[in-house]
């Protein structure tokens, strides 16, 4: 297994300070490729709840796109929050994550 630390970009967009305020340390968040996004082909959204509704913000750019060549690859990937940052003084709130890269078949 592979583990990388990061954080999460575009938090501060589209409402999503409100949702990285209930994000807890140890919290498993739920990702989606997005093929279709006009910017990046491999954008890589995290998302705070299952039903995928509310939004943190996105994987980096170069980090998308490793991500993405996992998948192809056929291994898994699980995005962990570590820690919410900021916050105090008027500041934004910023998201660091853990990032988990397993074999589907470590065996194999």
């Amino acid at each position: 297994m592979t583990e990388l630390m990061s954080k999460l970009v575009g938090v501060s967009f589209d409402g999503r300070q409100e949702n990285v305020k209930i994000v807890q340390p140890g919290f498993n968040l739920f990702w989606v490729h997005e093929k279709d996004n006009q910017y990046d082909a491999n954008a890589i959204k995290v998302f705070v709840d299952p039903e995928m509704t509310k939004e943190l913000g996105h994987l980096r750019k170069e980090l998308a796109a490793e991500a993405v060549g996992w998948i192809a690859a056929g291994k898994t990937m699980t995005i962990v929050a570590e820690q919410v940052t900021g916050g105090k003084d008027n500041q934004t709130f910023g998201l660091n994550i853990r990032i988990c890269v397993d074999s589907v078949n470590e065996n194999g």
